[in-house]
């Protein structure tokens, strides 16, 4: 992915949530800066976006011994769901992950989000031990 590609992402992120201004742009921009340890994949197709993933390496994560990967965010334009695009983002992400000595991977799904739930179980993913807690303030 590169800086020319974060508006294609909004707007698939648009497309898929039906929600604005959640942040990704400026997050996308940060990250394609150098800030962190990311990787940001940009799948095209027919010379437009057709999805993209965002995964990182945090290297201090709490109760972890080693790094640990996460992927962020993955979104995949509803015109090219079901082709394989996200699979092979996932795939990518996960090659690249391992070729930084990354383990072992996380990532967060809501809980009736079955369609997510199944993308990451063909991708190797299994339900890990932590639970999410959260407070609303």
């Amino acid at each position: 992915m590169v800086r020319a590609d974060v508006r294609a992402a909004a707007a698939i992120e648009r497309k898929v949530t039906k929600a604005r201004g959640t942040g990704l742009e400026r997050n996308l921009r940060a990250r394609l800066a150098g800030k962190g340890e990311s990787i940001c994949l940009a799948a095209d197709v027919g010379g437009s976006m057709a999805g993209f993933l965002v995964a990182e390496v945090r290297r201090v994560e709490f109760g972890e011994r080693e790094p640990v990967g996460w992927v962020e965010v993955v979104g995949v334009d509803p015109a090219h769901q079901g082709k394989g695009v996200g699979a092979a983002l996932g795939r990518e992400a996960l090659r690249r992950l391992r070729a930084k000595k990354i383990r072992r991977v996380k990532t967060l799904v809501e809980w009736d989000a079955g369609d997510m739930v199944s993308y990451f179980s063909r991708l190797g993913f299994t339900r890990g031990d932590d639970v999410l807690l959260e407070s609303r303030t």
